[in-house]
Formats: C-alpha cells, sequence, structure tokens
C-alpha cells in the first residue's frame, strides 16, 4: 500500500507539473512570456504592410546575447524579405571598433517567422578550441569589451548596398582564457536558446516542487524565442537517451533513474553522506549535450536550487557545480560555485 500511495504522490505531482506547464505554454502563445523587441528594431505586422512600396530601406533586428562563447539573435532587410542578409560583428575595447567576426541570418525562429514571413535569426557558438572564440576571449580576458552587430543591407535584386544598420550592442567579458564554456553555468540559460531542454523529474516530486518547477519553466520560456513544446517535463522513464538530448534533470536522491546514471551511484546509500540542509546543481557535458543536474535529499534544499536556477541572474552561479543552502523560514538562499573540470 505504501508503494501504491507513492505512486499516486508521484501521478499527482506530475499531473499538476503538466497543468502547469500547459498553462506557461498558454501565456506564452498570447505573448505573456515573449521578450520584448526593442521598439527601434522591430517592425509591426502593420508597418510592414504599410512600407510595402518603399525600397531601399534600412535592414532591421536584433542582438539579442553576446557572451564569452555565444552570439544570437535576427536581422533581416525589407527591401528583399526571402533573401537572407550577412550580420558584421564589430568588437570595442575602448580604443574603438574593429572588425572580428561575421554571419548569416537563415536559421528559423518562430516569432520572426510568424511576424516577418521569413528565416531570419542567427546565432554564432565558439567553442573552446575554436580560434575565433579563444581570440574573442583574449581580447576580454581582463576587462570588459562591447560587441556590436550591423545587418548588411541589400537592394531588391538582393546586391549589396551601403545601408547598413546597427541592430545592437552588448556588454561582455571579462571572459576567462582557454576555458571549457560548455561547462560554465555562468552560460544559464544561454546554453539552451537553440535547442528546448527536457526536463527529467521522479515520481516522488511534490506538489511545492511542483509549482517551483513551473517556475523554472516560466523562466526558461521567457528567455526562448518560441514557446516550450507540451512534454518538456517527464518522468525519469520517458527521458530521451543521455546523449541525445539538452536536459534539465530533478532528482530527490537516487530515485531518479537518469540521475542515479549521472552519479554512477547505488539507490540507498546515496544521501546517507550528504548534508540533507543542502542541494546542488552541477553541469555535466556528454557529445556535446548540456544536463544541469539539480540534486538533494529533501524538499527544502531541492526547491531553493530550482529558484536558483530559475532567477539565475540574482544568484553568482558559475563553474560546473554549486551548492545551495537555504535557512529555515526559506526567505535567503546561499549558493557556492566552484569549478571542478
Amino acid at each position: 500500500m505504501a508503494e501504491r500511495r507513492d505512486y499516486n504522490k508521484g501521478i499527482i505531482a506530475i499531473v499538476a507539473i503538466v497543468a502547469i506547464v500547459a498553462i506557461v505554454v498558454l501565456f506564452t502563445s498570447r505573448g505573456v512570456f515573449q521578450p520584448t523587441l526593442t521598439k527601434q528594431n522591430t517592425l509591426s505586422e502593420e508597418n510592414v504592410i504599410g512600407e510595402a512600396a518603399m525600397s531601399d530601406r534600412l535592414p532591421v533586428g536584433s542582438l539579442d546575447a553576446a557572451t564569452c562563447n555565444y552570439i544570437a539573435g535576427w536581422a533581416y532587410d525589407p527591401d528583399k524579405p526571402g533573401h537572407p542578409i550577412a550580420v558584421h560583428f564589430y568588437i570595442d575595447d575602448g580604443s574603438g571598433q574593429r572588425f572580428f567576426d561575421y554571419t548569416v541570418a537563415d536559421k528559423e525562429r518562430e516569432d520572426i517567422k510568424k511576424l516577418f514571413g521569413v528565416n531570419a535569426a542567427f546565432h554564432k557558438n565558439y567553442p573552446a578550441g575554436d580560434q575565433k572564440g579563444e581570440e574573442l576571449r583574449r581580447i576580454a580576458a581582463n576587462k570588459e569589451v562591447t560587441l556590436l552587430a550591423y545587418a548588411i543591407g541589400i537592394d531588391s535584386s538582393g546586391a549589396l548596398t551601403q545601408r547598413n544598420a546597427l541592430i545592437g550592442s552588448k556588454k561582455l567579458g571579462p571572459c576567462k582564457k582557454n576555458y571549457n564554456p560548455e561547462l560554465d553555468l555562468a552560460n544559464y540559460p544561454q546554453m539552451f536558446l537553440d535547442e528546448p531542454p527536457k526536463i527529467i523529474v521522479d515520481r516522488n516530486t511534490s506538489l511545492r516542487e511542483a509549482f517551483a518547477i513551473s517556475d523554472l519553466v516560466a523562466s526558461l520560456q521567457h528567455e526562448m524565442k518560441f514557446p516550450l513544446p507540451i512534454g518538456t517535463v517527464v518522468f525519469d522513464n520517458q527521458a530521451p537517451p543521455l546523449k541525445k538530448k539538452d536536459m534539465i534533470i530533478i532528482s530527490h536522491g537516487c530515485y531518479n533513474m537518469v540521475a542515479n546514471i549521472s552519479f554512477n551511484v547505488p539507490y540507498a546509500p546515496c544521501c546517507r553522506s550528504f548534508n540533507d540542509n543542502w542541494a546542488k546543481i552541477h553541469l555535466f557535458n556528454r557529445e556535446g549535450k548540456n544536463q544541469v543536474l539539480i540534486w538533494g535529499c529533501n524538499e527544502q534544499g531541492i526547491r531553493a536550487a530550482i529558484h536558483a536556477l530559475s532567477e539565475w541572474e540574482d544568484y553568482p552561479l558559475k563553474g560546473d557545480k554549486c551548492y545551495v543552502l537555504s535557512d529555515k523560514a526559506e526567505t535567503t538562499i546561499y549558493v557556492n560555485c566552484t569549478t571542478t573540470t
């Protein structure tokens, strides 16, 4: 009977999670959680239609993210909407702008395609060992620099014009030279912007944890450029193979089978040497797939770790492992991070 009650408890929790995620996705589809694009870089559908007769217009777009290992945004030229355009990146380290790199805005992004009818997103990764990535991290090794993105204009025939547009600038750095950007929690949630992660839970998930997980889903959705799909949150026995999908894994002790594989420890004794008041956030990378593991031995610690990840801008997440502690009143959360790789 106890086993049956535990199973029912898990079923109730996952139903709550699915319901909450459905609400988040519903609100997202109505624009509640969509990021606001800056007015200067955004055209409404009415503006696009109203300017259809115009020619030789400036390209439009936005620089949405720029870190020591990742640049993303969107751009297109209304003079030839179906033709991808180039985006040039410049770096200003205080001595003036200099050309750094370029890309082509030809990736699909649901919100941009819905508004403009074109594939106009761009994202560029700079992993460890990448020549341009190491150059960027060398320039910004000991200081903050500004990265600027320019959309390169074309005319109605697709030929280049001199009408280029600054679509955004962002501060980045200081960067660590020769570090592994794939194993740095400071890059959350950018590491998941290209492909939404699966969130893996076990059947011991409580209702209070379900609400915390809904906050995590909402915070991710706020950064995403497209709605998270139904089925983002699943039980551990429904999880895809570790090397096939980005994941956020949330586990009580070792009852989550996916977490058990990650830690490679037996089920029963795994909490005996672990402080019950703490939880940990641990970042793994398997063949290019990121797995963020939230692991603890009690509900309070796990909720604190989920909250720290949901509100990543308020906590010093860095390195590949963070220990999280909440006081008894759950009013203060302490985070201590380290690099183990």
